[in-house]
């Protein structure tokens, strides 16, 4: 029966990044939403902070109702209109810092696209890339910065669920020496 219990309690270590993309492709959108609401569950049921990060589903519904009162309204220029994309983006920052902070405190190693996370938010690219269509006539300096902007996400995914994959492994072994003792 303790065994039975031990292997529902065990964390999830097998994500990646090929069958992330892949499900998010075959469910037109949802798997990462289910996913990233996972990690946000693991985290705050296994971290013993009193910080807790809101489910990403949460984060979700708002970003789509504030989208639906702006395009509703006509207000989809300028910041106001990247108000839900920089809820989506707060929420990938605090996970980004709580992983991190844990995975140093258990000393371990953080993946190195975890820590290129910065490459995730191509709105800092968007403006850059048109400043350098306005300016530059370099169709090839265009073409770089576009695919950096559609890649980058998924760099940062992929250090994402590694270093999740890394934790939740760590935790794993922790209970289960738990249980020993």
């Amino acid at each position: 029966m303790e065994e039975q219990t031990e292997k529902t309690n065990n964390l999830k270590t097998d994500r990646n990044i090929w069958k992330f993309i892949l499900y998010s492709i075959l469910t037109i959108g949802i798997y990462p939403i289910v996913v990233f609401s996972q990690i946000s569950n693991e985290l705050n049921k296994n971290l013993n902070d009193n910080k807790k990060i809101m489910e990403f589903w949460k984060i979700f519904l708002i970003a789509l109702s504030i989208s639906i009162i702006l395009i509703s309204i006509g207000q989809t220029n300028g910041f106001i209109g990247m108000i839900p994309t920089l809820l989506i983006l707060g929420w990938h920052e605090k996970v980004y810092r709580k992983i991190k902070k844990e995975l140093s405190r258990r000393f371990i190693e953080i993946p190195t696209l975890f820590n290129i996370w910065i490459l995730a938010f191509p709105f800092i690219l968007g403006p850059l890339v048109v400043i350098i269509s306005l300016f530059a006539p370099s169709f090839i300096l265009i073409y770089i910065l576009y695919i950096t902007a559609i890649v980058s996400p998924f760099i940062y995914c992929a250090g994402l669920l590694e270093a999740m994959n890394r934790l939740n492994s760590n935790i794993n072994q922790q209970k289960i020496s738990d249980n020993q003792k």
